[in-house]
């Protein structure tokens, strides 16, 4: 017998674009985590565990920040940005809430980009 225990996983990917020598590295990762968050969906499934991915574009944090917003390379990628900034992790955190919620209960194995419109 198969207990339902219920529960929901987001897991949070990275930003891969652009990372210059590591970019390979990250494609892997992500590739990686895609893989385990399908597989997880499926073998959770029959105890009500869903499990799905957030993949947001470049976040603003300190990170982020010391790292290449200051160079020409962080303006480009604010400037291919469709809406025309970074984001913020108040702009991911709601994410995880809806997906930890039960108005979304159908939702398994699946990932969402939140990335301001870059691809």
């Amino acid at each position: 017998m198969i207990h339902r225990l219920g529960g929901k996983v987001a897991v949070i990917t990275g930003a891969a674009k652009g990372l210059g020598a590591a970019i390979a590295r990250r494609f892997a990762a992500e590739g990686a985590i895609d893989a385990l968050t399908r597989a997880l969906s499926n073998e959770l499934a029959p105890q009500d565990i869903r499990v799905n991915a957030i993949k947001p574009g470049v976040v603003d944090t300190d990170g982020v920040e010391a790292g290449f917003l200051t160079n020409r390379f962080g303006q480009a990628i604010i400037e291919e940005t469709p809406l025309g900034r970074l984001g913020l992790p108040t702009d991911i955190a709601p994410a995880g809430v809806y997906l930890a919620s039960d108005e979304i209960a159908w939702m398994t194995g699946e990932y969402t980009t939140l990335s301001g419109g870059q691809r």
